[in-house]
């Protein structure tokens, strides 16, 4: 039996200003929510760097861009061309269906274009290193544009990296019974060439019943089994979907009946399934909408959830047999994107429509039995009304718990969809899973770090940057539990950068928490530029400025995120910095004169 849960439209009130999980986190935009008006578009979508910055995606007519925004909303201008990078295939028509950040740090779009022919669809791939600039290791000048088959036009969904860096793009393709769309996957290698070895030529084709399916989703089991998601029969009896291929592209016959999973919501009901997400147990939980057909008058779709079982099944200890219903009376709903946290709590992100000509922001949270989770939002619900309209495309939980939504809001003024970003409070992670490292000099080496083994730290990552705020790894190491805590660490920089070279370390605990070490500056010996105290409580004293009437200086996080950005005195080689308003911690002081820059950590108590 279905659990179908009832909220009255009379609940939607607006969220109070507080901390509580599910409200918007005030610090964010303007009271949470960010549109950015120089972006008008939609089908956003949106992945997180290991630094805290935010990616985006936005389609806009006839071509995409991928933005990069800092912590706290406002763009990153370091990111490509002023924070803009827009991949240029010199086609009629190319979009982005999504996008993700490699374990490398790099991004990577993955979408369709169509050129010459509106009716002849590619599949597309633009990589971009982390400063925007293109990966021109991959592809021709960091773009892919591939054919499945000439004259078969194909439309990309979604797309999963392997552990061994291949790329598994799925979607749909008219190669079906007179042209009818059946949905396709294909394999690429980390340099962007099709893997030959991967079904018939790089690409399997899925025939199932020869029915009418939409795919949404496509994720990556441990063991390199590919499952994609998607609905059956969406023109009849359509149900949830979920189909398992080996690594070489084979049906997994083991999985559900011969390969493919499926779950009714009963008779005159349509499903269709938006989102799914792989559990650590392997267990993958699916997300959409459901509409039921024989209600009269006909209401909305509302938000449904089902959870499958390794083998496919249905998982009978979820909810009540396994899947859930939210009824929303007066509106309609349905989840867009799964997010799991890591204290196995499920959060639907999608959106509520409290008319047939309005929507906005939703999620609903679910303990990991599929109950609802009543100490989130307003009784497990969360709703932002954003303007005329806002919608939901996609979501993420940043490094620090919280809760990120992605999509567009419609101001009727100007009859324009907006990008837009909305966050919101979380529970906060358990401190025992925020270790923070600290890093020496290696005195062996002259770029060359130490330190100590950290408990419950599964991998070391060593960062390099020639100006303290944008990095890069430089080096990998993992962490074994049975490596004494007084084992020291070492790694010396063999292509140290001419001048200043700034060094930190990035953690990863066994639960999956980031965190940085404290930074070392190494080589800047013969700066004339001193700061003082350092730590320093209200005012930092810089000395040895240019008095030249083109210095600069500003100060950033270790994550890049400006703090401050003061106005100097002309012709002074002093300031007197007020810090007053930074949070203590670590900090970098920028100093630009006539081209050149400095940079400086301190400390603020």
């Amino acid at each position: 039996m279905k659990l179908f849960f009832t909220l009255f439209i009379f609940l939607l009130i607006k969220l109070s200003v507080i901390a509580q999980a599910g409200f918007p986190d005030k610090s964010f935009g303007d009271n949470g929510i960010m549109i950015d008006k120089n972006f008008p578009g939609y089908n956003l979508h949106i992945v997180l760097q290991r630094d805290g910055k935010y990616i985006v995606s936005i389609n806009k007519g006839k071509e995409f861009s991928i933005i990069r925004y800092n912590k706290i909303g406002i763009i990153d201008s370091s990111f490509g061309n002023n924070g803009v990078v827009t991949p240029d295939f010199n086609s009629d028509f190319s979009s982005c269906s999504e996008i993700t950040v490699q374990t490398d740090n790099k991004i990577l779009a993955c979408g369709s274009l169509s050129r010459n022919n509106p009716t002849i669809s590619n599949i597309i791939m633009a990589r971009y290193i982390n400063d925007g600039s293109p990966d021109l290791s991959f592809g021709k000048d960091g773009l892919v544009e591939f054919s499945i088959e000439a004259g078969i036009s194909a439309y990309t969904v979604d797309f999963a990296i392997q552990p061994d860096e291949k790329i598994v793009i799925t979607g749909l393709c008219n190669k079906g019974i007179n042209k009818s769309y059946i949905p396709f996957i294909s394999r690429f290698d980390k340099n962007g060439n099709i893997d030959k070895t991967f079904g018939t030529g790089g690409t399997v084709f899925n025939y199932y019943d020869n029915l009418p399916m939409q795919l949404s989703s496509v994720v990556i089991r441990k063991d390199g089994e590919i499952i994609v998601g998607g609905t059956y029969s969406y023109l009849t009896n359509p149900k949830f979907m979920l189909t398992a291929y080996l690594s070489n592209g084979n049906l997994d016959s083991a999985y559900g009946n011969n390969g493919v999973a499926l779950y009714g919501f009963g008779d005159q009901v349509y499903p269709e399934l938006n989102s799914i997400a792989l559990q650590e147990d392997e267990k993958i939980v699916c997300g959409g909408f459901v509409r039921d057909l024989q209600q009269s008058p006909l209401i909305l779709s509302q938000m449904g959830v089902v959870r499958f079982k390794r083998d496919g099944s249905v998982d009978s200890t979820f909810s009540d047999e396994g899947s859930l219903i939210f009824t929303l009376e007066g509106g309609g709903s349905a989840i867009q994107t799964i997010l799991l946290q890591k204290d196995g709590k499920i959060i639907g992100a999608g959106n509520i429509n409290e008319s047939t000509d309005s929507s906005q922001f939703a999620m609903v949270r679910l303990m990991p039995d599929g109950h609802v989770d009543s100490s989130f939002g307003l009784e497990g619900l969360s709703i932002s009304s954003i303007k005329d309209a806002s919608y939901c495309d996609d979501a993420l939980l940043d490094n620090d718990n919280k809760i990120i939504l992605c999509g567009s809001a419609y101001i009727n003024a100007d009859d324009i969809n907006y990008l837009t970003l909305a966050r919101y409070n979380n529970d906060p992670l358990s401190k025992k899973q925020i270790l923070i490292a600290k890093i020496r000099r290696w005195l062996q080496h002259h770029n060359g770090i130490a330190w100590d083994n950290m408990p419950n730290i599964k991998n070391y990552a060593v960062q390099h940057s020639n100006n303290g705020m944008n990095w890069n790894t430089i080096f990998s190491s993992r962490s074994y539990a049975n490596q004494p805590r007084s084992t020291a660490n070492n790694y010396a920089d063999p292509s140290p950068l001419p001048g200043t070279n700034y060094y930190r370390l990035e953690t990863t605990s066994v639960d999956g928490a980031i965190a940085y070490s404290n930074v070392i500056a190494i080589g800047d010996e013969n700066s004339s530029i001193s700061l003082s105290p350092n730590p320093a409580k209200n005012v930092l004293q810089v000395s040895g400025l240019s008095s030249s009437e083109n210095t600069k200086i500003m100060v950033v996080d270790l994550s890049g995120n400006l703090a401050i950005s003061p106005k100097l005195i002309t012709n002074s080689t002093s300031h007197n910095l007020n810090i007053v308003t930074l949070k203590p911690g670590n900090y970098m002081l920028r100093i630009e004169s006539n081209g050149a820059v400095v940079t400086k950590q301190f400390v603020k108590e």
